[in-house]
């Protein structure tokens, strides 16, 4: 193929892809009234209470639970194998 071919083609496809971006933009704009969207709450100010150690391990422990159910999910979505996260395969 030429280069001139590669480059009509990539051009087509960016043109494409920013057309059918426009095209969700367009439909998401106009399936949500201006009244019935969804309001945005600011975040709230961090907290000036200090973490104690206790409650550090234990968010790092429910965020390491995390890590690992997510991954195990995605190798068992990838290997076709269905079941819940932590149930051991027969």
């Amino acid at each position: 193929m030429t280069e001139n071919r590669r480059n009509q083609k990539r051009t087509a496809s960016e043109e494409f892809i920013q057309s059918y971006e426009q095209q969700l933009l367009d439909a998401f704009k106009e399936s949500i009234p201006n009244d019935n969207r969804p309001q945005v709450i600011p975040p709230s100010p961090p907290s000036t209470q200090p973490i104690s150690l206790s409650e550090l391990e234990e968010a790092i422990a429910d965020i390491d639970n995390y890590l690992q159910t997510r991954q195990q999910s995605s190798a068992d979505n990838a290997t076709g194998e269905k079941g819940r996260p932590g149930e051991e395969k027969t």
